[in-house]
């Protein structure tokens, strides 16, 4: 059943519908819906995809049960070794900032949300807005967050919440003042400067990949669901276990050039 869905949403995606996108300038230049690389978030599809070799085939296979259930994966599982890398760098770089994607109201969401605003991505926004309609409001996160992106003043946002969408504005835009620095010290230390700096990074990464191999919201297409709570307590444990690891590999590697 879920390889036919998968097959039925490929199809979907791989419509030549002609549209319009509208860039960050306000220029509107046309484009395809078709996905630029094959949807690889099944058995079938990866065993046909000839780019792969039998190795890496084998590999994205068992990447099918460790990724969490969305179609961005389908997507990275054309380089399966860099889809393990990539979701091991986001687990430790979560884990270390004490947050995930899937939060809405935290700031990895509300960075995820304006990477997207920043790089004019359709799906990331799609992805991020879909969580928050699943999970529901919680925590600092309002419904009527989502059409308020532009304007981080409004008081609908927290302090907190306030000072994300501005410093990562800043960042994205290349435009941090001293003062915006200083406040963000003050807030979050150098540490998790940095570390925001990353999940910037991180979000930055799958933009561009959603961007160049066309990758594009389409109805019907939406994720296939949110964790349950058991998939996400395992889940925080990979974030755990990925920085763990990682630390330990720094650890006991050879000093630099030796």
């Amino acid at each position: 059943m879920m390889v036919m869905e998968s097959q039925h949403n490929n199809q979907k995606m791989e419509q030549n519908m002609e549209e319009t996108k509208t860039s960050k300038h306000g220029i509107s230049v046309p484009r395809t819906g078709k996905l630029r690389v094959p949807m690889l978030d099944n058995e079938p599809a990866i065993n046909a995809a000839a780019h792969l070799s039998a190795d890496e085939k084998e590999r994205a296979i068992e990447n099918l049960v460790k990724y969490p259930p969305n179609n961005t994966w389908g997507v990275m599982n054309n380089d399966p070794k860099l889809a393990a890398v990539t979701l091991s760098w986001g687990c430790a770089i979560f884990e270390l900032i004490g947050d995930a994607s899937g939060i809405p109201g935290g700031p990895v969401w509300l960075i995820c949300l304006e990477v997207a605003r920043a790089t004019n991505n359709e799906m990331l926004a799609a992805n991020m807005i879909n969580m928050s309609v699943l999970v529901g409001e919680m925590r600092d996160f309002r419904m009527q967050q989502l059409g308020m992106l532009a304007y981080p003043d409004s008081e609908v946002w927290t302090d907190e919440q306030r000072l994300t969408l501005k410093f990562t504005r800043a960042v994205l835009e290349n435009k941090v003042t001293d003062e915006l620095f200083e406040q963000a010290r003050e807030a979050w230390g150098e540490q998790n400067i940095l570390r925001r700096i990353g999940v910037i990074a991180w979000a930055q990464f799958f933009a561009y990949v959603y961007n160049a191999c066309n990758h594009h919201f389409v109805a019907g297409t939406e994720d296939q669901g949110q964790p349950t709570p058991e998939e996400g307590m395992a889940f925080q444990q990979w974030f755990k276990d990925n920085l763990a690891n990682t630390l330990s590999f720094f650890s006991s590697s050879k000093q630099f050039g030796k």
